[in-house]
Formats: structure tokens, C-alpha cells, sequence
């Protein structure tokens, strides 16, 4: 008997966090800075396997622990909290102030 291609357990709490965002899988690679169709990877692919760096990147994207989006434990975030998260992160990062020095 041949197995079907199925999602990993990983991949599949991505694709919700995404539904919950109304994000597409390419704009999730942009905002946390990971390849272009990594994320669509992800989300079709057997395994679990994931590096850190991504995985603390989505997370911090969508307002999940690490936590929850590794294992599934603990508290699966909420859609305002996904909601915010992405739209916190579509935010251009402020400028750097210019230090002010007192003149000796």
C-alpha cells in the first residue's frame, strides 16, 4: 500500500495561523525574512523538520509561542492575537534616532 503525501503536524498549524491572518504563504516568506515558497514547503511537506531561525521567524510573524507551533502544546494563539502579530510585523522598523551628545 502506497502513503499519501500528507502534511506535517507543523505545517498544518502554519496554514491555520495563516487563515486566521488572511496572509498568503509568500507574504508570510516575506515578512519573516525566509526564502520565497518556503513557507508553501512547509506547509505540503511530510516531515517536521524545521531549523530554528525559521521557526522562531513564523512564530514571531503570527503570535505563536514556539511552543504551540512546534508540539501543539499550550495555548494555541487567538485570531486577534495572529491578526496583530502580522500587522506588527508588516510595520517598517522605526529609524535609528540620532544620539544626542553634550557638548564639553
Amino acid at each position: 500500500m502506497q502513503k499519501r503525501n500528507m502534511p506535517s503536524a507543523i505545517g498544518e498549524r502554519v496554514r491555520k495561523l495563516r487563515g486566521m491572518a488572511a496572509i498568503s504563504a509568500r507574504e508570510l516568506d516575506r515578512l519573516a525574512g525566509i526564502s520565497e515558497s518556503h513557507t508553501s514547503l512547509l506547509e505540503r511537506s511530510i516531515g517536521d523538520r524545521i531549523s530554528a531561525r525559521t521557526a522562531v521567524a513564523i512564530a514571531r510573524v503570527l503570535g505563536s509561542s514556539l511552543d504551540w507551533l512546534l508540539t501543539g502544546r499550550g495555548l494555541e494563539p487567538t485570531p486577534e492575537r495572529v491578526k496583530e502579530a502580522v500587522s506588527s510585523a508588516r510595520k517598517p522598523p522605526d529609524p535609528p534616532r540620532e544620539s544626542v551628545h553634550p557638548v564639553a
